[in-house]
């Protein structure tokens, strides 16, 4: 117990202070390794830690000296496996302490492990050679290239590496068989052959989850072949969806997603190198003339705007997608919520990845959505994250192929809005903002869905978070915005509770906490096409704008300026040419200045628009802006669109 405390100590300040000790080091270097060798293994494990510290701070002659004994002591014959385990984890833990200085010494080290690990029958001497692989991907990315071929044929092996159990062909027996549940299964169902083995005895599961980071660490340090990693690696990770151990699982679902979020690198804006078009037609290529495309799936990629690698992963992905639903939805039956989680952070990357990649997969999922709402086991962090996925998911597909699945999903995303727990409300609220839109598109064409129905229950739970003034700050807010949305996109349905509704959003204008987010519902209102009628609020909303323009709140200040222009040009229901209007006017002159040219640029348009529409309320403020534009047209800083506003300006004032 003292040599424990001793090396515990010898490895803090070897961490800390180890350059100020150099005299000491040789020493410290022949005590350490000969403390790899002692009986116990507490002693052993703290004297690899010391010694990866102290070869962070040793001079060159020393590292390579060292490195030349672990590699000696790795090589000699009949060492016992404890032995040979405690200097891999110890050349591992050099190279994990100091990065390039380890890797002139991966030629040698490389060939050696992987014999190790191909050839012992010990999992645990194996699971320490391929957290050695893992270390050594991160910590000399550049060096081990050469060597990743003969890793990745490694660990793709040991990722199925478990000779105790063995998996029916039939992966659906698999995973809705006791032997896929180990938690709830009913024992009189095991088979023989695994009774024979308990947890303790079998440690292949440590080979594969080993084997599974080490894929994660392949993925996320070479960019540069997730072409390769997506073909290879891809299927296989997939097929591995039904491993038994769920700390083993969980890891591979880690190991496909990094592959997604890498996609997701490579192609940081999808819609940038797709055309548009009506997923329901297949000419794609007919009806972009001249220009060079090809259909991935539900896309169009334009061959000029992406490149050779983008279109090749792109094709892979795709074609994997059939196949990775169906072992997910499979997933999505079990017990346990934190496969569920993974099985949802996995699609929610993907989809982020290749947005519509699950255009015609949605049927499949959509049972395993609702259970993972429904279910009482389901935790918060359950609930949000399926949330998360449909949110993306009605964002990322054309409402057409959501619209078969409204009757299930509405009630959950409902039901969710009303969740006593903040968290989970304000994640449905965002969901409910891409429900709308999903609904009622903006283009008539596109729907084709009876939308009455929902209408009503997603006003109501909406409803009854704006109405509540004891909830969270980002619930209140989503809520509001929720609100505007709601009104803009359903307001010839909803013209029952407009009088009820809108002097509730008054009161939030009225908020110093909740006036930013409601000017901007307010301005979606107000841009509605459905030309929402505001007369109800309007005499009190507009003295409240013109106070806004006063506050030292440059936000509010734009939201604001944005509203009175939407105001300007597309309300038509009157009720602008008042008192309020007038005082709002009244504070424009002051915004016209070079300390914020795209304030100035607001004001500038807002008056303009006023000229056309409102004429008579101009001249009460046209001095004070005439000279307030005066001193802006002097400024060297006025081009671009400020310029442009500015000239507006004149152009609208010489015609009215």
């Amino acid at each position: 117990s003292v040599r424990i405390e001793v090396l515990d100590i010898v490895s803090d300040v070897l961490l800390r202070y180890g350059s100020t000790i150099a005299a000491h080091h040789e020493q410290l270097q022949e005590v350490l390794f000969t403390q790899l060798a002692s009986e116990r293994q507490a002693l052993r494990k703290r004297s690899v830690v010391a010694l990866g510290n102290l070869m962070a701070v040793s001079p060159p002659q020393l590292y390579a000296y060292t490195m030349k004994m672990l590699i000696k002591e790795l090589t000699t014959p009949n060492a016992s496996v404890s032995q040979v385990r405690t200097l891999v984890q110890t050349v591992q833990c050099v190279c994990k302490c100091t990065g390039s200085r380890f890797a002139p010494h991966l030629p040698l080290v490389v060939p050696l492990l992987v014999t190790f690990a191909v050839s012992t029958e010990d999992d645990e001497l194996r699971e320490s050679c391929i957290q050695a692989f893992e270390s050594f991907i991160f910590r000399c990315p550049k060096d081990i290239v050469p060597f990743v071929p003969e890793i990745g044929k490694v660990i793709s092996e040991f990722l199925k590496h478990d000779p105790n159990y063995t998996y029916d062909d039939d992966e659906s027996e698999v995973e809705e068989g006791a032997n896929m549940d180990t938690d709830g299964g009913d024992t009189e169902d095991d088979d023989d052959e695994t009774n024979e083995y308990s947890d303790d005895d079998d440690m292949s599961w440590k080979v594969r989850r080993a084997s599974a980071k080490c894929i994660e660490a392949l993925i996320l340090s070479h960019r540069e072949n997730i072409g390769d990693f997506l073909s290879k690696l891809g299927p296989l990770l997939i097929s591995r969806f039904k491993e038994r151990e769920d700390n083993v699982k969980w890891d591979i679902f880690h190991a496909y997603t990094a592959i997604l979020s890498q996609i997701r690198s490579l192609i940081p804006n999808f819609s940038s190198i797709t055309l548009q078009t009506d997923s329901e037609k297949g000419e794609g290529h007919e009806s972009c003339g001249d220009v060079e495309t090809v259909r991935i799936g539900g896309a169009v990629v334009l061959k000029s705007a992406a490149s050779h690698e983008q279109i090749a992963v792109l094709q892979a992905l795709d074609a994997q997608v059939p196949m990775l639903v169906k072992a997910i939805n499979r997933q999505l039956r079990t017990k346990t919520l934190k496969t569920k989680q993974c099985c949802f952070i996995l699609l929610t990357q993907l989809l982020r990845a290749y947005p519509g990649a699950l255009s015609d997969q949605l049927h499949l999922l959509v049972s395993g959505v609702a259970s993972a709402m429904s279910d009482r086991s389901s935790n918060t962090n359950m609930k949000i994250d399926t949330l998360s996925f449909l949110s993306v998911a009605l964002c990322s597909h054309p409402p057409e192929k959501l619209h078969p699945h409204m009757s299930i999903l509405v009630p959950l995303i409902v039901r969710a809005v009303s969740d006593s727990f903040y968290k989970v409300s304000a994640e449905a609220l965002t969901v409910t903002l891409s429900l709308i839109r999903v609904l009622r598109p903006s283009h008539p064409s596109a729907c084709l869905l009876d939308f009455t129905p929902f209408v009503s229950a997603i006003y109501d739970a909406v409803a009854d978070k704006l109405k509540a003034t004891d909830i969270d700050q980002e619930v209140k807010e989503k809520a509001i915005t929720s609100t505007g949305l709601l009104i803009a996109t359903f307001g010839d349905f909803l013209s029952d509770k407009l009088p009820a509704c809108l002097p509730i959003l008054l009161e939030r204008l009225r908020n110093e906490m909740t006036r930013l987010v409601t000017v901007k519902a307010l301005t979606t209102i107000v841009n509605s096409p459905l030309k929402i009628n505001l007369g109800a609020i309007l005499p009190d909303v507009l003295p409240l704008l013109a106070e806004f323009l006063r506050k030292n709140q440059r936000a509010l200040k734009i939201a604001t300026l944005g509203l009175l222009d939407s105001l300007t040009t597309k309300y038509a229901h009157g009720g602008l040419d008042g008192e309020g209007m007038q005082k709002i006017l009244a504070e424009t002159p002051a915004l016209v200045t070079e300390l914020d040219l795209q304030i100035s640029q607001l004001a500038l348009n807002f008056v303009a628009d006023m000229m056309g529409t409102h004429p008579k309320l101009i001249p009460e403020c046209l001095s004070k802006l005439l000279s307030a534009f005066v001193l802006l047209s002097q400024s060297s800083l006025l081009q671009g669109a400020t310029l442009t506003s500015a000239l507006n300006l004149l152009d609208a004032l010489m015609r009215n």
